[in-house]
């Protein structure tokens, strides 16, 4: 049992608030907080309502402008334009497949991004 305050010196008063307003990072909805003298409160916004447009990630915001100057992009604008690795590209690409913002045509050597319309 703890005297004086119940909680250990890691898990003090506010140590989480950074984490959670980070968390909120690529949308565009934001944790509202509320101070007293006392006590705060934060108001978590239901991030799984939000339009799949909204949730993107920075980099995948970096890679959707890459269309307004071409048609169809490949994975090396994607390393090239973020300074990023094959493997890192190869999952950004992928999330916004999985998002429905791009689609993918052919494959291997030859494989092609374009949005979806």
């Amino acid at each position: 049992m703890f005297h004086g305050s119940w909680l250990p010196r890691q898990v003090s008063y506010g140590t989480g608030v950074l984490t959670i307003v980070r968390s909120y990072d690529g949308f565009d909805v934001k944790p509202k907080i509320e101070t007293t003298d006392n006590a705060f409160r934060i108001t978590l916004p239901n991030i799984n309502e939000v339009s799949p447009k909204a949730a993107l990630s920075e980099s995948e915001r970096i890679v959707m402008a890459l269309f307004e100057d071409q048609e169809q992009i490949v994975r090396k604008d994607v390393e090239k334009a973020l300074r990023i690795s094959q493997a890192m590209a190869v999952r950004l690409l992928k999330s916004l497949v999985d998002k429905g913002e791009i689609r993918v045509l052919g494959g291997g050597k030859n494989t092609r991004y374009v949005l979806v319309r």
